[in-house]
């Protein structure tokens, strides 16, 4: 397994080999086709990886994670792939966490596959169909799911929170979940499923819109 700098690199070659591969082809090559497929599979994974890391940064400003933990944990990241199909970040201070590195299909809302991976994600970390290897990765690090405190991590892009919020599951649901980008609080309760949205540095107004975070924190 490729560290995340290496897989960077990787992919920085491969896509100036692909831009030379497809630029003299005018017309469509399924071979070409299935050649740039290959040069560029895996691009979702390394994504996933990278705001982890993202994640883990922002833990660490937080004060959430000491200096010696958060490098540890990014070294983790380093090691694994984002597609173990557990938890994506199992931390020992009890923070578990769910990482989607995904722009939003339309201009407000997820597509359908991408709301469904979300909900998926929410349910079991809201333990209403935990996944068999999530159970096992808290067993492991000896951490009851009822202690743990929760994230939802996103790709803060176009409009991102306002589409979290319009997905019906969230809706249907809104009081199991906290925007921290809005709220600037974390919430410890188990119930809770903390949303963040990276990066930060954004205007919270302009990533929102006019009064969706007073609608987040009257939801909450």
């Amino acid at each position: 397994m490729p560290t995340v700098e290496e897989a960077w690199n990787n992919y920085r070659m491969n896509v100036g080999k692909a831009n030379s591969r497809i630029s003299s082809v005018l017309k469509p090559d399924s071979l070409l086709a299935a050649e740039l497929k290959e040069l560029l599979s895996g691009i979702s994974n390394l994504a996933t990886r990278i705001l982890s890391i993202d994640f883990i940064d922002w833990l660490e400003k937080k004060k959430m994670l000491p200096p010696a933990e958060a490098n540890d944990a990014r070294k983790k990241i380093d090691e694994t792939s984002a597609n173990s199909n557990g938890y994506d970040i199992v931390l020992p201070k009890k923070i578990v966490a769910e990482v989607k590195c995904m722009i939003p299909l339309k201009d407000k809302n997820y597509g359908a596959q991408q709301q469904k991976s979300i909900k998926n994600d929410l349910e079991g970390l809201l333990a209403h169909f935990p996944k068999e290897k999530s159970s096992a990765q808290l067993e492991k690090a000896n951490i009851q799911r009822e202690k743990c405190i929760k994230f939802m991590v996103l790709l803060n892009k176009n409009n991102a929170i306002v589409a979290f919020n319009n997905i019906p599951f969230v809706k249907k649901n809104v009081s199991c979940f906290k925007i921290v980008n809005c709220t600037g609080k974390i919430d410890e309760c188990p119930n809770i499923v903390n949303v963040v949205f990276l990066p930060c540095e954004e205007s919270i107004i302009a990533a929102c819109g006019d009064g969706e975070c007073e609608k987040v924190e009257e939801g909450n």
